[in-house]
């Protein structure tokens, strides 16, 4: 959004009373948290369908047995 756009809507703000101001913020911040709240409702919908792939698992399995090797080092990964 340009600067003249953003001043623009400041000064529309601006002009009105306060408790208008209030229930602008209030609903852009319920609007916020909807679709913020969204997408990580869908990104965890992704990663579960992800998980339960057969090709991703065989794939994890492939990267767990090239890996397997450096679990001889004596260092503890994460757990």
């Amino acid at each position: 959004m340009s600067t003249a756009k953003l001043d623009q809507l400041e000064a529309e703000l601006d002009s009105l009373p306060l408790e208008e101001q209030w229930s602008v913020f209030e609903r852009l911040g319920r609007r916020l948290r909807s679709t913020s709240s969204g997408e990580s409702a869908s990104f965890a919908l992704q990663m579960a369908e992800m998980a339960s792939d057969p090709d991703i698992q065989r794939e994890i399995r492939e990267i767990d047995a090239e890996f397997a090797h450096t679990l001889r080092d004596g260092l503890r990964g994460p757990e």
